[in-house]
């Protein structure tokens, strides 16, 4: 079975709007116009239809990660009800509210939920995130961790969309470092995390963190 784990889905009505153009899709956020997704954000059918071209059984949907925490109950249903055969979804919490994560697997139709690599700035072994990792293992929820900057704010990455083929999977790698480094791993051994882009660097580390 072919399973697509990293593929984005925006609700209607949270701040993010899309759209297509000669130039092709578009999302209006913040005041910026953003065409890096190439693929549909919206429409489930035109989402199964270019899984379906590329050979994929099954894809689970997750929020487009500038919307994660935005109108967390109201996104999560319009989020559960994409659920299907070749349909999972992971849905999205306020970090900082841990009960939240037992009420969004609770019914059975999302899978987990997706958060940002630095919530508020913090990496997510910081002490403040000890709640929701607690929650995280003993709701049994898929935890996909993706990241949430524009390179850091580096210079050197601003030219050649090197802050998202660079920086995103750098970004991940620095929060799964902290995770070890703080002893999440340690203290919940039964956790469920999936790190986006392969994790990064993450793997190519591991005996240098070791």
């Amino acid at each position: 079975m072919v399973v697509d784990a990293h593929a984005h889905v925006i609700v209607p009505g949270l701040g993010a709007d899309v759209a297509w153009d000669d130039r092709g899709q578009v999302v209006r956020y913040d005041g910026r116009e953003v065409r890096a997704a190439v693929r549909e954000l919206c429409d489930l059918a035109r989402i199964l239809e270019e899984q379906e071209r590329a050979g994929v059984d099954v894809v689970v949907l997750a929020p487009w990660v500038n919307l994660c925490g935005v109108e967390v109950e109201r996104q999560n249903e319009a989020l559960a009800e994409l659920v299907g055969e070749r349909v999972a979804v992971l849905g999205t919490v306020d970090p900082a509210r841990p009960e939240q994560v037992a009420e969004l697997v609770r019914d059975g139709r999302l899978s987990g939920v997706e958060i940002p690599a630095a919530p508020g700035g913090d990496y997510l072994g910081h002490e403040r995130f000890r709640d929701f990792w607690a929650a995280a293992q003993e709701s049994g929820a898929l935890v996909f961790v993706h990241p949430s900057t524009r390179g850091f704010g580096l210079p050197a990455l601003e030219e050649h969309y090197l802050w998202n083929t660079v920086g995103n999977p750098v970004e991940t790698t620095v929060t799964a470092a902290h995770m070890i480094g703080a002893g999440v791993l340690d203290d919940f051994p039964d956790l469920n995390v999936l790190l986006a882009h392969g994790g990064g660097a993450l793997p190519w580390l591991r005996g240098r963190l070791a």
